[in-house]
């Protein structure tokens, strides 16, 4: 799935970091906004903000002057106005969950580091059962990466774990699944430690519930973005 949703969204990968989370949060916004206007009855809704705003200056002027009974109606209209708003939700909400869900799942496979680019130096970690301690793994050559203190390395204690480093200079730009690494135990996941993406290189992420970085500065901008087209656009 992974592999064919980077056929779609895997350019986004070679913009500058910040254009990147940009374009990745224009893409959810014009999707929600598209799929609001050809979901949803825009004259009715146009009409229930009209209606909503005569309601409000209403209800201020039964407040001034006292008079409950009106109050009470002209909230109750309100409400049943809001209840019919609410059911208009329902159907953008399903047409864009389908496309918005393929984003976020690819955004949330690729899009958490930062790829290693051509002059960057990172470090390869494989982690094994402890049974495998002292065995040695082979991380498999690659052209456009040099291994600065060699290919061959021995599986180690470390704490609770065993594992394996090596520290790699990038030559060219690298995809981190091109690397493979070779045990006589079986194969070996291979991680990169890389760089997080943040919106301009300093919004932090909120690991108490999840939220990584990217997905931070990605809502700081979805959120208020809506509202500023669905505005520009007259769309209700």
């Amino acid at each position: 799935m992974i592999a064919i949703l980077d056929h779609l969204f895997g350019w986004l990968l070679w913009l500058p970091s910040d254009l990147a989370i940009l374009c990745l949060a224009l893409m959810t916004v014009i999707m929600m906004i598209v799929t609001r206007k050809w979901t949803t009855n825009q004259e009715w809704l146009g009409r229930a903000v009209a209606d909503n705003r005569q309601l409000s200056q209403l209800i201020r002027e039964a407040k001034r002057g006292g008079d409950k009974e009106t109050l009470a109606r002209l909230r109750l209209t309100k409400a049943r106005i809001g209840l019919l708003k609410f059911k208009q939700e329902g159907k953008p909400l399903l047409a864009s969950l389908v496309p918005v869900a393929l984003l976020a799942t690819w955004a949330f496979a690729r899009f958490e580091f930062l790829p290693p680019q051509s002059g960057d130096v990172v470090t390869a970690i494989v982690r094994a059962p402890v049974s495998a301690a002292d065995d040695l793994v082979h991380l498999v050559p690659t052209s456009g990466v040099t291994a600065i203190d060699g290919w061959v390395k021995q599986l180690t204690v470390d704490g609770n774990e065993t594992t394996a480093h090596w520290l790699l200079r990038i030559d060219d730009p690298l995809d981190a699944g091109q690397l493979k690494v070779r045990h006589a135990g079986g194969p070996l996941r291979l991680q990169l430690q890389l760089r997080e993406r943040r919106l301009f290189g300093v919004v932090p992420g909120w690991p108490k519930i999840g939220l990584p970085a990217w997905l931070v500065g990605y809502l700081l901008i979805v959120i208020p973005l809506v509202p500023i087209l669905k505005k520009l656009t007259r769309i209700h």
